[in-house]
């Protein structure tokens, strides 16, 4: 094992729950502090509470914090985005996550959008993908990605070279990609939905 590889009891879930590997160590480390924190919080509000006789000023002690953090998640100032309801796992994320050497994956079309069911799909296969799982986007990712999506040339094939991507995932249905413009890209799977090409 690598030297900077430390086996966690997150290990053991990880492999019940394979999806769970792509969050961030700090969202990790995040649960454990939150999960210390409430502990504490209530044996101090048990506490502060044994001070009063009057049951009554308990049972309003006790419904205040129970009611305050309702009040402070409630979206009162948050706007509503639609979300993307999946209720079957397209067939192409299952070959890949079943393929011992389909890896270093790029999806076109991309968009910000677009991006958020990508990384979740990831999460299933477990495969590495452009940019894979950062908490950063480099100066010029999205450049990049809009670049690849709406004008995609043989230089945008050496530059995914170059950032060692050797498969393209994309829609059947998307004009992204031009096969008769691109015939070195080989195309390896295909079904009513998606297809994946090969990089030389």
């Amino acid at each position: 094992l690598p030297k900077s590889l430390i086996i966690l009891p997150y290990m053991f879930i990880i492999k019940i729950l394979p999806s769970l590997s792509f969050i961030r160590a700090i969202s990790r480390y995040y649960v454990i502090a939150s999960f210390g924190l409430t502990i504490v919080s209530a044996l101090i509000i048990s506490s502060f509470v044994t001070h009063f006789n009057k049951h009554f000023i308990k049972l309003v002690i006790y419904f205040g914090l129970a009611i305050f953090p309702l009040v402070d998640v409630l979206p009162l100032a948050y706007s509503w985005h639609d979300l993307v309801t999946i209720n079957k796992i397209p067939a192409v994320y299952t070959y890949i996550k079943n393929s011992n050497e389909i890896n270093n994956i790029i999806e076109l079309p991309s968009s910000y959008e677009l991006g958020f069911q990508q990384v979740m799909f990831a999460g299933y296969h477990n495969k590495n993908i452009f940019n894979g799982y950062s908490g950063i986007s480099p100066k010029d990712y999205y450049s990049k990605l809009l670049q690849y999506s709406t004008n995609f040339s043989t230089q945008s094939i050496l530059e995914l070279k170059e950032n060692k991507i050797k498969y393209i995932l994309t829609p059947i249905k998307s004009n992204t990609i031009d096969p008769e413009k691109f015939p070195n890209l080989k195309n390896i799977y295909q079904d009513d939905e998606y297809k994946i090409l090969e990089i030389p």
